[in-house]
């Protein structure tokens, strides 16, 4: 008996101690579950920290890429664009939109007449609400252009500017603006009267003086310098940026173009094209180029926004100013309004009262005001391989020719006016008949820091970054 006694408190001891085991093995169940579900969140919380950390940087990365696409646009318009714009942004094998940017470019100001920028850039990411904004400084470091005058090869000993006296009155040329001769420079000046330069005059061979008095030089006399390049324009972005679908346009023959002055904001002014029949087209705020191949361009009119028009070709490629050629808003230091005149071979002043050498399609536009006294020309004006003269120099005695901008030659073979930029008549007419026009040449300050759209070769060197940072 006292046996069985025995196997029986031994059974319930054993049987105690499984319902002890098991309670524990459930506790040790819910704790390892309670684990695994933390163990489960932290993973997710990890990866969900690492998906973001990974969006993060690539919205990092896509605002570092319209960085470099605002500061492209920069560069290709020298200066002039703006923005905003967004751009979407591809995988890598182009299957689906990873994110995009926006980005825009304020013009902050000058600092020693160069311009400082800020790039304002964003970046997104698709599907996520990952964002990150940069702000880049931007400088340039070297104006675009800073001549007036700038002559590229002198080819004849025709003074390039000069002072006379008529009547009992001096008559002279003045500029204001840097002057240069990547060959000679001739000056005449009489005894009691002179040509005014105020700003630098730079030669490479020789300044050749004639008359008895001496030029008013400002700030200092002319002095002699190693060869500067001539300027190219980049043909090829002219043609693919006119023939683009909102701009003015690519042609062939001759081209007769008015320009007329809006009525209410800046920049909403239009253009006449005349061709075989007439197109009439918006400026608007965008950077417009008009391309002619094979044929000459007669230009005339009042310009509210901003414009380059090109004339190409062997046997004509010229741009003949038919009548005043003025900006909307002729305080050029404040104004957005730019022109640019590119000719492949001569810009020409039209002759008054007869015919350009050569035939515009549109008869009624030629010679107006030219066949006056004053003539007004606000533009940057560039002859690639030519000249830029006045046709009548040799035959008509005019007055001023006003020239807000700059002008840019190779050759010097024709005449512009009393004091020449070159060429005709071995320079009997500035001292005889006194023919052509005297000049009144002011250089647009705006040039050394932006340009006629497209109108210089884009040059990265141009700029740079001096900091960045990233907003919030």
């Amino acid at each position: 008996m006292i046996h069985k006694k025995s196997s029986k408190n031994l059974l319930s001891l054993l049987g105690a101690e499984r319902g002890v085991a098991f309670a524990t093995a459930l506790v040790v169940l819910l704790v390892l579950s309670l684990l695994g579900t933390a163990l489960l969140i932290v993973a997710r919380k990890e990866v969900g920290i690492s998906l973001r950390g990974k969006q993060a940087n690539q919205a990092f990365h896509i605002a570092e890429a319209g960085v470099e696409y605002g500061l492209n646009q920069l560069v290709q318009s020298s200066g002039a664009w703006r923005g905003p714009i967004t751009q979407d942004l591809a995988s890598a094998d182009s299957t689906e939109t990873i994110g995009s940017f926006t980005v825009a470019a304020i013009f902050e100001g000058l600092d020693g007449g160069l311009a400082t920028y800020t790039l304002e850039s964003t970046g997104t990411v698709t599907n996520s609400s990952a964002i990150r904004r940069l702000t880049v400084k931007v400088e340039q470091t070297t104006p675009l252009w800073s001549y007036i005058l700038f002559l590229n090869d002198k080819t004849t000993t025709d003074y390039d500017f000069i002072s006379y006296k008529s009547s009992g009155v001096y008559y002279s040329d003045e500029t204001t603006g840097s002057v240069h001769s990547n060959d000679d420079l001739y000056v005449y000046s009489i005894a009691n009267g002179h040509p005014i330069f105020n700003g630098p005059i730079t030669y490479v061979n020789s300044y050749v003086l004639g008359g008895s008095g001496t030029p008013y030089y400002s700030p200092s006399p002319p002095k002699k310098v190693t060869a500067i390049q001539f300027p190219t324009p980049d043909y090829a972005l002219l043609k693919s940026k006119a023939s683009e679908d909102d701009n003015l346009g690519s042609y062939s023959g001759d081209v007769s173009v008015k320009l007329i002055k809006g009525t209410a904001a800046n920049n909403d002014g239009t253009i006449e094209i005349v061709t075989t029949g007439t197109q009439t087209k918006e400026l608007g705020s965008k950077e417009n180029v008009l391309y002619v191949e094979n044929g000459n361009v007669y230009v005339q009119g009042t310009l509210d926004g901003r414009l380059t028009i090109v004339a190409r070709g062997s046997s004509a490629g010229d741009v003949y100013i038919v009548d005043n050629v003025r900006c909307a808003d002729t305080n050029l230091a404040t104004s957005d309004d730019m022109l640019g005149l590119i000719a492949e071979n001569d810009v020409e002043i039209f002759e008054p009262g007869g015919t350009p050498w050569g035939k515009g399609p549109h008869s009624a536009w030629k010679g107006g005001t030219a066949a006056d006294d004053k003539v007004y020309v606000d533009a940057l004006m560039f002859a690639q391989n030519g000249h830029i003269s006045y046709q009548g120099a040799g035959s008509w005695g005019r007055d001023l020719l006003f020239v807000s901008g700059a002008l840019i030659q190779n050759r010097d073979t024709a005449t512009i006016s009393k004091g020449v930029m070159g060429g005709g008549g071995g320079g009997t007419h500035v001292m005889g008949g006194k023919t052509g026009y005297l000049k009144r040449y002011n250089f647009d300050e705006r040039l050394a820091y932006t340009q006629p759209p497209y109108f210089f070769k884009p040059d990265s060197s141009r700029y740079r970054i001096s900091s960045w940072g990233e907003g919030s």
